[in-house]
């Protein structure tokens, strides 16, 4: 959050310490058991902790009957009866990959969308022998979830858990599944799961100059039609560069063509004012090429 300068310094107090470090001082008096304060630094103009951030990387961790279950971990890691099909979740799991709407397994915010881009997404078993990045919540036999993206949805990671368990345990397919990504509508066999087993690893930011451009073209609504436009434009400006005349030309109407599929994709797909919103998007995108 923002603080300001003043109340900066009124953070020094009797202690001889700088602003930054007597606030660092006070947080780590103040703050529950179950948080740590690692490091407290001051964020460069135009950072925002949410709309900044390049990726976001959270993991899920669950305990089946192949997994001997620790009672120390017993809020870290999900207990779940039987034996899990890692591969056929891992399988499952890699038709999240890429720009969707994730409408089936979560909830938009205000004035927002469950448009995603997942950049990698698997589940795996562990083996014996810990990962190292894994070492202090890892169990011989444990299964974990590693999901990556540019941003995510209110209960998108658990839901998507939630329906891959169900794919491990033989209650739903992969069929299923790719229907729920690709038509995406939110019932109840794609709720979330228990919150216990979810932990946010990483966020990654830009470069200090990007940051508040980052969090501005984030800000964005989104839409699948601006995406696939935009990047039909950005195709036919590239070949623009290299070529001339007919070519040019040729490159401009598989542009236009990309365009009304693009529109058809989203008319099909959407509600009706997403479909004017297709329709109409549709229209700039060719008068723009």
């Amino acid at each position: 959050c923002d603080v300001d300068r003043a109340r900066l310094d009124d953070a020094v107090g009797y202690v001889k310490l700088n602003s930054i470090d007597a606030l660092a001082h006070r947080l780590r008096h103040m703050l529950p058991d179950d948080i740590a304060l690692l490091s407290l630094t001051e964020a460069p103009r135009g950072f925002d902790a949410r709309f900044s951030a390049l990726e976001r990387t959270y993991r899920y961790r669950i305990c089946d009957e192949l997994c001997t279950p620790d009672p120390r971990l017993r809020n870290c890691v999900l207990n779940v009866r039987g034996s899990l099909n890692v591969a056929a979740m891992d399988e499952a799991m890699q038709e999240t990959i890429g720009l969707h709407d994730f409408g089936s397994f979560a909830t938009a915010n205000e004035g927002g969308t469950t448009i995603r881009k997942v950049k990698s997404a698997h589940w795996r078993r562990q083996g014996e022998a810990s990962s190292s990045d894994d070492v202090v919540l890892s169990l011989p036999g444990m299964v974990l979830c590693t999901i990556v993206a540019d941003a995510f949805a209110h209960n998108m990671v658990r839901s998507l858990v939630n329906a891959s368990v169900s794919i491990g345990l033989g209650k739903r397919d992969r069929a299923w599944f790719a229907h729920k990504i690709h038509h995406p509508l939110r019932e109840g066999s794609t709720g979330p799961i228990d919150p216990r087993g979810l932990s946010l690893e990483s966020v990654q930011y830009p470069a200090d100059d990007e940051l508040s451009s980052r969090a501005t073209s984030i800000r964005a609504r989104r839409t699948l039609m601006t995406s696939l436009c935009a990047g039909a434009r950005a195709l036919h400006a590239c070949v623009r560069v290299f070529t001339s005349g007919v070519w040019s030309v040729t490159c401009g109407i598989m542009t236009q063509l990309l365009c009304v599929w693009s529109a058809c994709y989203c008319w099909w797909r959407g509600s009706s004012s997403e479909q004017w919103s297709a329709l109409c998007a549709f229209w700039l995108s060719v008068r723009a090429v």
